[in-house]
């Protein structure tokens, strides 16, 4: 059995999947798990990912009949997981290929953490902002920092988190209706006394476009 399990919930990220599943493909950590939901694209995003799975069978791929949105999405992958950690990533980013071990390794000389992010790269047209919010995020990189700052924006980015499944299970999973649900599951974990670190160095090609959610609509919905 992995220790790792890959989580992914895509919905048509055609333009930028193949390179974001070749990212994980290319891990210098080789034995982990890609759990995928196809949370009903109308685009090549399907063709992609059976296409994928078919290559490398540690990918499985889920198809939602209709959409389900980000957290229902999510928990549909927490739930499939079997694996004591998870690993989350978006279908337009790019890993970089130590992100996996580089991840594992400071969740195992912290054994007391329930989350581990990582520092970003820039990649993709960037929107008002965007810049602004990724030095602002690496330069958080102490824990002390990560509290401090906790309450005026997310402080580790959804797409870098490696976390122990065991213990957002226990807080409950992501909840629906509530925005950005990633934000609001962090700052759960930490008001029951977990612990957020990262690992300081780059472990996340974090794309920024105008059709990202995040910028097109509340993810809830």
């Amino acid at each position: 059995m992995p220790e790792i399990t890959v989580a992914i919930s895509v919905r048509n990220n055609g333009e930028y999947l193949e390179e974001a599943l070749d990212s994980l493909s290319s891990q210098t950590l080789e034995d982990f798990k890609v759990l995928v939901l196809d949370d009903a694209s109308d685009d090549e995003t399907p063709r992609i990912l059976a296409a994928h799975a078919a290559k490398d069978p540690r990918f499985e791929v889920f198809t939602a009949p209709c959409r389900l949105g980000i957290p229902a999405a999510a928990n549909f992958l927490l739930e499939k997981t079997k694996t004591p950690y998870a690993a989350r990533m978006d279908g337009d980013d790019i890993c970089l290929p130590h992100r996996l071990e580089a991840q594992l390794e400071k969740a195992k000389e912290n054994p007391d953490a329930a989350l581990i992010g990582g520092l970003v790269e820039e990649v993709g047209k960037a929107g008002e902002g965007w810049g602004e919010y990724v030095e602002w995020v690496n330069n958080l990189k102490r824990e002390e920092d990560i509290r401090l700052n906790c309450l005026t924006e997310s402080p580790i980015p959804h797409p870098t988190w490696l976390y122990r499944v065991e213990e957002v299970k226990k807080a409950g999973g992501y909840r629906d209706g509530l925005f950005p649900e990633d934000y609001e599951l962090f700052l759960r974990l930490l008001s029951l006394g977990k612990r957020a670190i990262k690992v300081d160095e780059a472990v996340l090609k974090w794309r920024d476009h105008p059709s990202r959610e995040t910028r097109t609509s509340k993810r809830c919905s």
